[in-house]
């Protein structure tokens, strides 16, 4: 079955860091973002509507560990598909007729006293979800704006 693999724009927030008496971050801010990204039990502390997050391999995180985020009864399988980290992390999440993969690009700012988040989309569809893909694409955006915003509101939280 062919799939249809459409690429999107990448989506990127800021996070500006407070900085101590001396105008010196308090945290590294690389070492913050990939605290909460690569440490799965983090997760449902700030990716909306998740209820729970499984670990479905055991070992050290890396490419290939995979998890599984549930959200009532609905559940996506998560598998790393690139692992560097304080810098880079990727995601595909396959289900029938659907692939999507989240590539995570963490850059502080030289001084340190801004963080930035870049997060690239790449979607491919099969079947009766290719003619569905505008829709299916608005709804994965929609989702990341919202998984970005929550990202940052969680970071300041963490460094205030």
């Amino acid at each position: 079955m062919s799939q249809n693999t459409l690429r999107t724009h990448s989506l990127q927030i800021s996070i500006r860091l407070p900085l101590s008496g001396s105008h010196e971050p308090l945290l590294d801010p690389a070492q913050t973002a990939w605290s909460q990204l690569g440490d799965f039990d983090q997760w449902i502390k700030w990716i909306p509507g998740v209820d729970k997050v499984v670990r479905l391999n055991q070992g050290e995180t890396g490419r290939g560990s995979r998890v599984r985020l549930q959200s009532g009864t609905l559940h996506e399988d998560w598998t790393i598909a690139y692992w560097e980290p304080w810098r880079h992390i990727a995601f595909i999440i396959h289900d029938a007729g659907s692939r999507v993969t989240y590539d995570c690009y963490i850059d502080a700012a030289e001084d340190n006293s801004q963080l930035n988040l870049t997060l690239e989309l790449e979607f491919a569809f099969s079947g009766y979800r290719r003619l569905l893909s505008p829709l299916l694409i608005w709804m994965q955006k929609r989702k990341a704006v919202r998984w970005l915003e929550s990202f940052k509101i969680h970071i300041q939280l963490l460094v205030n």
